[in-house]
């Protein structure tokens, strides 16, 4: 559980304006949209933040469905 908890952590960590682009250029436009959008860099932030911890969450649980034997009860987390 201290492993997933790192995880999470580091998904907490995400800030978009310091994301990296191809280009000077293309790093402007996305920050810019990004600061432009409903909630600003921070809502853009908590947004992927809750998806990837959906994403992880999921592949989480699909693990423990697939190693519980039949008729074990498997580990769900809310």
């Amino acid at each position: 559980m201290k492993s997933f908890n790192s995880v999470q952590a580091t998904f907490a960590r995400i800030d978009v304006e310091k994301a990296e682009a191809g280009s000077p250029a293309d790093q402007a436009m996305i920050v810019t949209a990004a600061r432009a959008a409903p909630g600003g860099t921070e809502g853009l932030n908590a947004v992927a933040c809750e998806k990837l911890r959906a994403w992880t969450m999921d592949k989480v649980q699909w693990l423990v469905a697939r190693k519980a034997k039949p008729g074990e009860r498997t580990l769900v987390f809310e």
